[in-house]
């Protein structure tokens, strides 16, 4: 089980992130913009460029990129009972600072189907409490449950 990170471990997370992807940001562009779908053993990520008008680009986000920095920001921010956020949306300036929105409570988008072991995974991780699980997470909990009895 996590342990709350508090507000100087998410600050400190944060701040690496903002660091590492301001690495990146296309010259010309104001920031990137991420959008992220996470599990503790699976994620996606898209990436966007922002120009100063606020348009945007997608942009392949191929290079040496700590994705890791990512995991340790959900980690971060993980609350005892209300879990960690499953998708996000985080701009980050050049300057390297970090603005995001985090959602604890929606299924996330995935591009392929996720097994449902996943979810019981990332919960083993980051554990709710029942009245802090919506119900598309509970019923993926028990799907997840069954597949993982049908296996041993």
């Amino acid at each position: 089980m996590s342990g709350e990170g508090g507000l100087f471990a998410r600050q400190e997370a944060q701040d690496l992130l903002g660091a590492e992807v301001a690495r990146y940001i296309p010259s010309g562009s104001a920031a990137v913009v991420i959008e992220i779908s996470a599990l503790a053993p699976v994620s996606s990520f898209l990436f966007w460029s922002e120009a100063r008008d606020g348009s945007r680009e997608s942009i392949p986000m191929d290079m040496d990129f700590d994705t890791a920095l990512i995991a340790r920001l959900r980690q971060a921010m993980y609350r005892s009972g209300a879990g960690t956020w499953f998708s996000a949306v985080v701009r980050v300036d050049r300057s390297g600072v970090v603005d995001g929105h985090f959602d604890y409570d929606s299924e996330p988008d995935w591009d392929a189907p996720v097994d449902p072991i996943a979810y019981l995974t990332d919960a083993e991780k980051y554990p709710r409490d029942v009245e802090n699980q919506p119900d598309w997470l509970r019923a993926k909990l028990a799907e997840g449950y069954g597949r993982r009895a049908a296996r041993s």
